[in-house]
């Protein structure tokens, strides 16, 4: 919870808990006599059903923040909650599909291939697989606890923040360290303009939701262009190179300082 109200649904730490569960799961069933394919097919079970509570938690908090900051009645919110987990527990195997099919015809091998990496599915088989079949890698997972307990003990605010980053991959940490720098320029910003705490908050506010939504329309976006490649839609080519996008990039970051900077200002008591 405290990861995801710092820094956003996207830096939840999912797959920390499902592994820690999938390990604790999978000692247990070990220590009864489970092994073989039926072991690794209940442990997975396991991790899978802690993966789906845990994202589900995680979206509730970072919902409830948002709707607090807008006004929202919890209750209201906490049906919809209801519905969206119901209807999208029909519905989310299908954009699924859409990317996996769209990047076999892009020559891909679709989810867990290169251009759609699954890193954390392919770890949670690895250590399943390896625990159940007495083939764990025990060393590694001594040498993490270690690491951490050494955090603790250096006085880390948060060993989970320094845990997620090095568990992500670059192109994720990168852009959550580049998001940083646009919050630390704000921050500047903010500090020559003398600002008042209630004003700061606001202007932090705003710059959340912004980039909420910036978050949100990368997915559907992503979806969009899976549904126009299974379409057999080709999209323009702008070059080979991907520094293309780095204007782009460029004037999204001056959106997210200049738009909260320009918020009018808050009412007083609000």
């Amino acid at each position: 919870g405290y990861l995801i109200g710092v820094i956003g649904s996207s830096a939840s730490p999912i797959s920390g808990l499902a592994l820690c569960s999938l390990i604790v799961a999978a000692l247990l069933l070990v220590a009864i006599g489970v092994t073989g394919s039926g072991g690794v097919m209940a442990v997975l079970a396991v991790a899978a059903v802690v993966c789906c509570a845990t994202s589900i938690g995680g979206e509730i908090i970072q919902d409830l923040k948002v709707g607090h900051i807008l006004g929202g009645t919890p209750w209201t919110m906490e049906l919809a909650e209801i519905i969206a987990v119901v209807f999208t527990s029909f519905v989310l195997v299908g954009p699924i599909m859409l990317l996996h099919r769209a990047d076999i015809l892009k020559g891909g091998a679709g989810i867990g291939g290169e251009h759609l990496p699954a890193p954390q599915a392919g770890l949670m088989a690895m250590l399943a697989q390896g625990i159940v079949g007495g083939e764990m890698a025990w060393p590694l997972v001594l040498m993490g606890i270690a690491f951490a307990i050494g955090l603790i003990m250096l006085g880390c605010e948060s060993p989970m923040i320094v845990a997620v980053g090095m568990y992500l991959d670059f192109a994720t940490s990168s852009a959550i360290f580049v998001g940083g720098v646009i919050r630390w320029i704000m921050d500047l910003v903010m500090e020559r303009r003398k600002m008042g705490p209630p004003e700061v908050e606001h202007r932090v506010n705003v710059g959340t939701l912004l980039a909420s939504g910036l978050i949100a329309g990368e997915a559907l976006m992503a979806i969009l262009i899976a549904i126009l490649v299974n379409l057999n839609i080709s999209l323009p080519q702008f070059g080979g190179s991907g520094w293309f996008g780095l204007p782009v990039f460029l004037l999204v970051g001056i959106i997210l300082v200049a738009v909260p900077l320009r918020a009018p200002r808050p009412e007083a008591g609000a």
